[in-house]
């Protein structure tokens, strides 16, 4: 039984590893030498599949957390919260200060989260 937990977190970690890939690598766009250099239309017309692919990304380390037996009302867990809340806000919005306000947050909360994690 635990050699299939062990597996389990296993690929799931791994899945992280390639969901987050994939949601860095959505934003990068490949302009050709025709094409216009226009990041802002470019953010602009993919602005839901960052947002998507990022909440979906933050779903999965619930999932991971509950996998593990790890998923309680701490620290932790209310910033995952946190984050997951302003990434569906940005759905709703369309606003390009709401969007500097909740990416500043959610770096802000990664940054303290960071700083507070022990290391070993």
């Amino acid at each position: 039984m635990m050699s299939f937990m062990r597996r389990w977190v296993w690929n799931i970690t791994a899945g992280l590893s390639l969901l987050l890939f994939v949601a860095t690598a959505s934003v990068l766009h490949g302009f050709g030498p025709d094409n216009d250099w226009d990041m802002r239309r470019h953010y602009e017309g993919q602005r839901k599949v960052y947002i998507l692919t990022f909440a979906l990304y933050q779903v999965s380390t619930f999932t991971t957390a509950l996998v593990v037996g790890d998923l309680a009302w701490n620290f932790l867990t209310i910033v995952r919260f946190i984050i997951f809340a302003l990434l569906i806000s940005l759905l709703f919005t369309k606003s390009r200060y709401w969007d500097w306000v909740a990416v500043l947050t959610i770096m802000a909360a990664l940054f303290v989260r960071l700083n507070m994690q022990v290391v070993r």
